[in-house]
């Protein structure tokens, strides 16, 4: 999965995130920056939060069963900022790394979006019935359905 992140630097003066600089591309791109304590923070948020919702769980290498996929995880870094510009949080995600998924093998993929006109619609009933619209982010939404069989992933980073 190639990350194309967004290059912002803080403007920020004072504040805990004053000196953040742009997103990391990579992981390895997290350390040695002078920003390095907030991305690894996010990172070790991101971890102890999968693993609180039981997502994970670690198993010795060799309890592989033999020719099992073990698909690579990598991060994704993004610098999160209010409606004034000012930085908020330095966000780091655990995502499949989708550069070893072959043709063909992504027929089931589903990814539920929804469109402009469905928001536009919820809007205006919103305006025309007086009512308030809350927006909000969840940040533990991780898809936990059902599987057959155990999906081995290395951690990210390694």
């Amino acid at each position: 999965m190639a990350l194309a992140m967004s290059a912002m630097i803080c403007e920020d003066a004072g504040d805990e995130f004053a000196g953040i600089g742009p997103a990391p591309k990579h992981y390895n791109a997290v350390f040695g920056r002078p920003d390095e304590e907030k991305w690894v923070a996010a990172m070790d948020k991101e971890v102890i939060k999968i693993f609180g919702m039981g997502t994970w769980e670690i198993v010795d290498n060799s309890t592989i069963p033999e020719g099992c996929n073990v698909m690579n995880t990598c991060f994704s870094f993004k610098v999160k900022r209010d409606s004034e510009g000012n930085t908020t949080e330095c966000r780091a995600r655990a995502n499949a790394d989708g550069r070893q998924q072959k043709p063909g093998s992504y027929g089931e993929t589903f990814a539920p979006t929804s469109k402009f006109s469905i928001i536009h619609t919820i809007c205006a009933i919103a305006a025309q019935e007086n009512l308030t619209l809350y927006q909000f982010d969840i940040k533990g939404a991780f898809l936990m359905a059902p599987r057959k069989e155990p999906v081995y992933m290395n951690l990210p980073g390694r």
